[in-house]
């Protein structure tokens, strides 16, 4: 990431921080993507909040318009068909859906420029709403920089890694959003 870009990045989320990826921060943050998303996927209620997100073929995609599908999921195109042709709901259920995943989510920890935090000086709803903006522009301002980022907040919904988190990153503020 060149240091105008993560310049650009951090005076757009305000209260963030930007730790490159061979950073600890970094390592940490990985480890904990990839092992809270473990243990989201091995959580039945978790998985069946995906199961209502994700929209498998192009006739769901156009109808519902929200959620995720296999062409938003970084999957190769062999993978991408087979989701799209072969699978439905019922398979985010499966053991095989849920490795899979967290296979996925370890291949995609490993890669990019770093991890971006976003955070807020409390819990509050005007708090948070503010840190939906700044979590939007840094968004748009990626996608004008022809960047992309990818939330991998799991570590966030799981208590015990958010115990850890502000610990383990030092940051000044409840966590709102991790990106890499």
């Amino acid at each position: 990431l060149a240091p105008a870009d993560r310049d650009a990045l951090l005076a757009a989320g305000g209260d963030a921080a930007f730790f490159p990826a061979g950073s600890r921060e970094a390592r940490w943050l990985r480890e904990a993507a990839v092992e809270s998303f473990r243990a989201q996927s091995g959580r039945d209620d978790a998985q069946a909040e995906l199961q209502r997100w994700i929209r498998f073929g192009a006739e769901e995609v156009r109808a519902k318009r929200d959620g995720m599908n296999p062409r938003t999921m970084e999957l190769g195109f062999l993978a991408r068909l087979w989701m799209e042709r072969f699978m439905d709901a019922s398979s985010v259920m499966t053991q095989d859906f849920r490795r899979r995943g967290v296979e996925l989510a370890a291949e995609q920890a490993k890669r990019g420029a770093g991890f971006l935090v976003l955070w807020t000086k409390d819990e509050s709803v005007p708090a948070l709403l503010d840190a939906g903006r700044r979590w939007e522009r840094v968004a748009l301002l990626l996608r004008e920089r022809k960047l992309a980022m990818h939330p991998m907040s799991q570590m966030l919904e799981e208590g015990a890694w958010r115990a850890r988190f502000r610990s383990e990153i030092g940051i000044g503020g409840a966590p709102q959003g991790v990106d890499r």
